[in-house]
C-alpha cells in the first residue's frame, strides 16, 4: 500500500530553498579555481562566464512570485564575482571613500532594492528606502540571492 501525504507550503519552499542553495553553490565551486583566467569585460559575456544577462521572463529557479513582486530584478547575475581583479585580489567595494566587504550570501526576502551604482564592472543596489553613505550594499549572485557588501564603518559600530 502507498500512503501520500499532503506537502504543505512550508515544505515545498523549505525544498525549493535547498535546490537553490545547491545550485548556488555548485555554481561557486564551478568558479573556483579560474584566478588565471583574464578578466573578461560584461559586453563579451557569454553563457560560460558568471555574469548572466537576465531575460525579463520569471527565471525556472527563481524566488517564489510573492518576493519578486518586492524587489527589483537585476539585469545582470554575478554567479562568479572570482572573475574580478578586485574581488579576487580580495579588496573592498569604494564608494565615496566608503569601504564596503562582504558579508555571508543571503536571500532578499522582503528587503526591496534598488540599482544605484557599479563598481568595476558589477551592479550594484542599496535599500530603497536608506540614504548615503549607506549602511550594506548588495549584489546579485543567483536569482533571488545577494551578497551583502557591509561598509566597515558598520561593522566597527557594531551593526
Amino acid at each position: 500500500m502507498i500512503v501520500i501525504q499532503p506537502t504543505s507550503t512550508h515544505t515545498t519552499r523549505a525544498r525549493s530553498l535547498r535546490r537553490r542553495l545547491l545550485a548556488l553553490l555548485l555554481a561557486v565551486a564551478a568558479g573556483c579555481g579560474r584566478g588565471d583566467r583574464p578578466e573578461e569585460e560584461p559586453a563579451q559575456a557569454t553563457s560560460s562566464t558568471a555574469a548572466i544577462e537576465v531575460d525579463t521572463a520569471r527565471d525556472a529557479v527563481g524566488p517564489p512570485a510573492e518576493e519578486a513582486e518586492e524587489e527589483e530584478r537585476p539585469d545582470t547575475i554575478y554567479y562568479d564575482l572570482t572573475r574580478f581583479e578586485w574581488y579576487r585580489r580580495g579588496q573592498p567595494i569604494v564608494i565615496d571613500e566608503t569601504r564596503y566587504t562582504p558579508a555571508e550570501v543571503e536571500a532578499t526576502g522582503g528587503r526591496r532594492l534598488k540599482r544605484e551604482g557599479a563598481y568595476e564592472g558589477v551592479d550594484y543596489y542599496v535599500n530603497r528606502d536608506s540614504d548615503q553613505p549607506y549602511d550594506t550594499i548588495f549584489v546579485p549572485v543567483y536569482p533571488g540571492y545577494w551578497l551583502p557588501f557591509v561598509s566597515e564603518r558598520q561593522r566597527t559600530d557594531g551593526g
